[in-house]
């Protein structure tokens, strides 16, 4: 197979084979490096390719192959080391997870209780990260007011999501 034979045959297959390997590996670097190593092998193999019949098939089980071996040796790299050279995974905090789940919905809660006014600029400018002229322009307010409505409710989200923190960490003292 010619040079020219094994470009237009292989290299419209390069988004298809990257995004296997990044699928993969979940690292851009290793994802280009093992597209462009399995070009390789795929070049130095190019007498041999004119038999198979389904290249896009073919080169994505090579990548996919590649991928698997390369994710093995890693794994045999790490496991190959001595213990005070493993990296230390971390431990997922599930109490403190539950709380910050737990304080979003609470959150998110005094949100929706807002007037509508209200919950709309703060949910446009602190969640949704729009300008004021922007916020000002949909509304119909101009930037000044918009600017006293999202303090206001502000003051008021901020008031009532103590008031429920408060409430909330009455009723598990009392109750342990």
């Amino acid at each position: 197979m010619d040079s020219e034979s094994f470009k237009s045959r292989f290299l419209p297959l390069t988004r298809k084979l990257h995004w296997t390997a990044f699928s993969i590996m979940r690292n851009e670097q290793d994802a280009q490096d093992i597209v462009q190593e399995a070009f390789l092998k795929l070049w130095n193999k190019r007498d041999e390719l004119e038999h198979v019949t389904n290249h896009e098939a073919y080169c994505i089980t090579l990548v996919k192959n590649m991928c698997l071996d390369a994710k093995r040796n890693s794994h045999a790299s790490l496991d190959a080391g001595p213990p005070d050279e493993l990296p230390i995974i971390a431990e997922v905090d599930v109490e403190h997870e539950i709380e910050r789940e737990q304080q979003a919905s609470m959150l998110k809660q005094c949100i929706d209780e807002l007037p509508e006014m209200q919950r709309n600029i703060i949910t446009r400018r602190d969640i949704m990260d729009h300008e004021f002229a922007d916020i000002a322009h949909d509304t119909g307010c101009s930037e000044a007011n918009v600017r006293v409505i999202l303090s206001r409710a502000r003051k008021t989200v901020f008031s009532r999501f103590k008031t429920l923190l408060n409430y909330d960490n009455r009723i598990c003292t009392t109750a342990v």
